[in-house]
């Protein structure tokens, strides 16, 4: 399970500021399934980038994600 998917890429949301293993599942689940190697994983205030098995989780604010998109 992904909260949105946004330019064929899967975002999952996390509003907090500590993320465990656990909270990554659904999204690499999601990249395994339609064989998709970047997601985002939007967090209250953590930023950095992972990689998994699956290809690279970049994980980013809401607040920064949310001022990126177009008005």
């Amino acid at each position: 399970e992904v909260d949105l998917i946004v330019d064929n890429k899967p975002i999952e949301i996390k509003y907090k500021s500590k993320i465990i293993d656990k909270d990554i599942i659904g999204i690499r689940e999601f990249m395994r399934k339609f064989s998709i190697k970047k997601g985002t994983l939007l967090t209250k205030d953590k930023h950095g980038k992972i990689k998994v098995p699956e290809g690279i989780i970049i994980f980013k604010p809401v607040y920064k994600f949310l001022l990126e998109q177009p008005s």
